[in-house]
C-alpha cells in the first residue's frame, strides 16, 4: 500500500482558467501617450500579501498553505508551430521571466520530448482536449468558457511542478492573445490564482484592459516565488 500511496502522489489538477474578459473588437485603434508618473514605492507587506493571494492553493480548490514551483529549468514546447508571432511572443515572455527567476531558467524548444511545459495557441479548444486526454466533464465547460488554461501535473511529495499544459484561445485580437499567452504562462510557474483587486496585474480575473507587461507588484511576486 504504500508503494501504491507514493505512485499517486503525482497528480494532474485543474490550476487556472483565464480571466473574464471580453474578447474585444479585432480592430486595434492607437492609445494615448501614457502620462509620466511617480513611481510606487512597494512595502515588504504589499508584496508579502499578493503573493499569499496569487501563490496558496488553485483558482478552483479549496485556499491551501502548500505553494508548487518548477524546480528544474522550463522548457516550453509548442504543440502548434504555425504562427511564427506567437513564438516570438513566447520567447519574449521566456526573457522577461529569466530576468526574475533565480532557481530556473526558461526557454522555448523545438524538441517535444524534452519539454516539460506544453502549450497550445489554437482556435479550437478540442486540440487541447485531445492533446492532453481531458475527459473530466466539469474542466471541459471550465474550458470552453475561457479564453485560456492551465493544467499542473504535481509532485505533492515534493511540491514541484512536474510538467504543465496550457491552452491559450487565438481569438483574432492579437494583443488579447498576448495578454492571454503572459497570464497563462506565468501562472503555470505556480503562481495559480487571480486577483479580484488589481485589475492592471496579469494576475487580474477582471482586466479592465490587455495587460501586456508585469507590474512592479507582478515582478516582485515572481522574484519571491523564484529566489533562492
Amino acid at each position: 500500500m504504500k508503494n501504491i500511496f507514493y505512485l499517486i502522489l503525482l497528480s494532474i489538477l485543474i490550476m487556472s482558467c483565464g480571466s473574464n474578459v471580453e474578447p474585444p473588437s479585432t480592430t486595434i485603434s492607437e492609445t494615448e501617450p501614457e502620462l509620466v508618473t511617480t513611481k510606487k514605492i512597494l512595502t515588504q507587506e504589499e508584496i508579502d500579501s499578493f503573493y499569499d493571494e496569487i501563490t496558496l492553493g488553485t483558482e478552483f480548490g479549496e485556499f491551501s498553505t502548500e505553494r508548487y514551483w518548477y524546480k528544474k529549468d522550463v522548457y516550453i514546447y509548442l504543440c502548434n508551430w504555425q504562427d511564427s508571432i506567437y513564438v516570438k511572443e513566447i520567447t519574449k515572455i521566456a526573457e522577461e521571466l529569466n530576468s526574475l527567476t533565480e532557481t530556473i531558467n526558461i526557454s522555448v524548444t523545438i524538441f517535444e520530448d524534452k519539454a516539460n511545459l506544453f502549450l497550445w495557441v489554437s482556435e479550437d479548444r478540442n486540440t487541447f482536449i485531445d492533446g492532453v486526454g481531458i475527459t473530466s466533464p466539469t474542466t471541459i465547460r471550465r474550458l470552453k468558457s475561457s479564453a485560456g488554461m492551465v493544467l499542473g501535473g504535481l509532485n505533492h511529495s515534493s511540491n514541484e511542478i512536474v510538467k504543465s499544459f496550457v491552452f491559450v484561445l487565438k481569438t483574432g485580437n492579437l494583443n488579447f492573445d498576448k495578454c492571454t499567452l503572459r497570464e497563462e504562462i506565468t501562472q503555470s510557474l505556480g503562481l495559480f490564482k487571480d486577483t479580484y483587486s488589481c485589475t492592471n496585474s496579469v494576475f487580474s480575473q477582471f482586466k479592465t484592459e490587455q495587460v501586456l507587461e508585469y507590474t512592479e507588484l507582478d515582478k516582485a511576486i515572481i522574484k519571491k516565488h523564484y529566489s533562492n
